[in-house]
């Protein structure tokens, strides 16, 4: 019993009491230097805006960039509802937008669309088509323009 007794004496003294976490002190180190940082500057506007992409109010611009980072290639949806894809072939685009896009896609506004299969194309796309850049603040592909007729 003594044993006992001794046991909850070690145990009851090794619990030192430790004031209350302050708010700064609470919070996730990661989430606290994430608050410190300024608000992201908005990405610059694409002039004109490209007839070929998506575009509603309040979304990403499809093309506007600062860094090669900011850019992918991928297929591009319609223009009147965004919910179906447009073609096949690659075109740039930021992440921003084709994130945009993605959770669109997924949205209620879309689960009643009427998509028309696009063509498979018969090979693969050449390498500069997928290969995206940010070039002028705006997302291109590496092709030149002979090679694509588009860039």
């Amino acid at each position: 019993m003594s044993r006992l007794w001794l046991l909850l004496l070690l145990v009851a003294c090794s619990h030192e009491a430790r004031p209350a976490p302050t708010a700064a002190q609470g919070k996730n180190p990661e989430k606290a230097a994430a608050e410190a940082l300024p608000p992201p500057q908005p990405m610059p506007r694409t002039i004109p805006p490209d007839p070929r992409y998506y575009a509603s109010p309040n979304i990403p611009d499809p093309l506007s960039c600062l860094a090669d980072k900011d850019c992918i290639s991928d297929a591009i949806v319609d223009t009147e509802t965004g919910c179906c894809v447009a073609q096949s072939d690659p075109m740039p685009q930021t992440w921003a937008w084709h994130a945009w896009v993605t959770e669109h896609r997924l949205s209620p506004d879309c689960h009643d669309a009427n998509c028309k299969p696009v063509a498979v194309p018969a090979t693969l796309p050449r390498a500069c088509l997928l290969e995206a850049r940010c070039e002028n603040q705006r997302c291109s592909n590496s092709c030149v323009a002979t090679d694509a007729g588009v860039r």
